[in-house]
C-alpha cells in the first residue's frame, strides 16, 4: 500500500462532506439475477477521479471465518445505493454477467475502476476467502493510504 497525496485525501474528503444524507435516494435491494446484471452495467464508464464507487461489507464475523450478508454500493456521481443481497444471490453476485461481459467481481478486480472502502482489511479478506477476489485500486478512506 502507497500515501495518497495530501492533495488526493483532501478530494475524496471535500465530496464526501459535500454529499448530504437527504439527498441519497437509496435504490433498492439487489436480489436477482437481472438486477445484479443491472447494477454492473450502471457502474460501467462512471467518472474515475474521484473514485464514483464507494463500497461496504457487512456479515457474520465477517473475514475468511465467516460469511457476507450484504455489500453494499454508493454510485456517487447518481446519488443511488444499492444493496447486494449476497446471502441470497452468493456467488452468483459476483458472478453474474451484465450485457457489457463484465461482473461485479470483475469490477472489483479492474485497476482501472478505483473504489472506496473504509477500512478494507476484514472486506478484502472476506471477498478472497470466500470468493476468490482479488480487489484491486482501492482507496481506504481511513488509512487515507491507496492500495495497489
Amino acid at each position: 500500500m502507497k500515501s495518497t497525496n495530501k492533495s488526493d485525501v483532501i478530494e475524496i474528503v471535500n465530496v464526501l462532506e459535500s454529499t448530504q444524507l437527504h439527498t441519497i435516494i437509496p435504490s433498492g435491494l439487489i436480489d436477482t439475477h437481472t438486477a445484479i446484471a443491472s447494477l454492473v452495467n450502471s457502474l460501467s464508464d462512471l467518472p474515475t477521479y474521484p473514485s464514483s464507487i464507494y463500497v461496504d461489507l457487512e456479515g457474520v464475523n465477517l473475514s475468511r471465518h465467516g460469511s457476507i450478508s450484504i455489500l453494499q454500493i454508493h454510485v456517487l456521481p447518481t446519488s443511488k445505493t444499492y444493496l447486494v443481497d449476497v446471502h441470497i444471490l452468493k456467488e452468483e453476485a459476483f458472478s453474474t454477467s451484465a450485457s457489457n461481459g463484465h461482473t461485479l467481481k470483475s469490477i472489483l478486480e479492474s485497476e482501472k475502476i478505483p473504489k472506496a472502502f473504509f477500512d478494507i482489511r476484514n472486506d478484502s479478506d472476506a471477498l478472497y476467502s470466500l470468493y476468490g477476489i482479488k480487489v484491486a485500486s482501492i482507496w481506504d478512506i481511513q488509512l487515507g493510504a491507496r492500495a495497489e
